[in-house]
């Protein structure tokens, strides 16, 4: 069953060097990004979707994916602020959806970020949507822990194409993001329980966030909760003590 009646892919010749050229400037291999989407969730559940890559729209737009991709359901983007494309319980569409991104165009590690916007219009969502030709699922974590810095990029990238989602928008006056708004999140443990780690990817884990710095006490909650992860998923792996509640509250 589709999770949205309609799903707009804005994919006009005349937009393509535009989103091109400004993809090339401002986002392409910032925090290792390979490819980049913005999509719009409209109050009524209607989706607006830009994408630097054309190819990949075009098929996109032609199969209607739009109405059944597993990362733009409303469970995951109203629940969580970000998380990865690829999600337990997929159906045999959304599993065709991810397997074309991933072995076809080589797209790994996609993750969404998520805005809200509340308005006199209703409620928007605002995703941005990041991968890598990399194929190091590791990808996953270094993406989660580049938060902030994916929300500042997409924000911007949001304001700027602004006018190309307002012409293909005729049911709203879409809102600009008019202040920066960093991470935060109540229950990042649990956020951070939507990634399924192997052995040796927790391994890999624990020595990447040992090794990173701490920024600020938000990156440091993010930072402690999945490496809590990888210990409680793989507790032989290391001898340190897991960390305790009270570390991350």
């Amino acid at each position: 069953m589709p999770s949205r009646k309609n799903a707009h892919i804005i994919m006009d010749k005349i937009y393509e060097d535009e989103i091109t050229n400004f993809f090339k400037s401002w986002v392409k291999n910032y925090c290792n990004i390979d490819c980049f989407a913005v999509l719009v969730i409209l109050p009524n559940n209607d989706m607006l979707h830009l994408s630097t890559h054309p190819t990949l729209t075009k098929i996109y737009h032609e199969r209607k994916y739009g109405l059944y991709d597993q990362p733009v359901i409303k469970k995951f983007y109203e629940n969580f602020p970000f998380y990865p494309w690829r999600q337990i319980n997929y159906t045999r569409i959304q599993n065709e959806i991810h397997t074309i991104r991933e072995k076809i165009f080589n797209l790994n590690s996609g993750t969404n970020f998520v805005r809200i916007i509340n308005s006199i219009q209703g409620k928007f969502h605002i995703i941005y949507c990041v991968s890598t030709y990399n194929k190091d699922p590791l990808n996953y974590f270094k993406f989660a822990c580049n938060v902030n810095k994916i929300l500042e990029v997409g924000d911007f990238a949001y304001n700027t194409l602004l006018p190309i989602f307002q012409e293909n928008c005729n049911s709203y006056t879409l809102p600009r993001i008019k202040k920066f708004v960093g991470f935060d999140y109540d229950n990042i443990a649990l956020l951070c329980n939507n990634y399924v780690l192997q052995k040796e990817i927790a391994e890999r884990l624990i020595f990447f966030l040992e090794q990173s710095h701490i920024e600020d006490k938000t990156d440091f909650k993010l930072k402690s909760s999945l490496k809590l992860v990888a210990i409680n998923s793989h507790p032989v792996i290391t001898n340190n003590p897991k960390f305790v509640p009270y570390l991350i509250k």
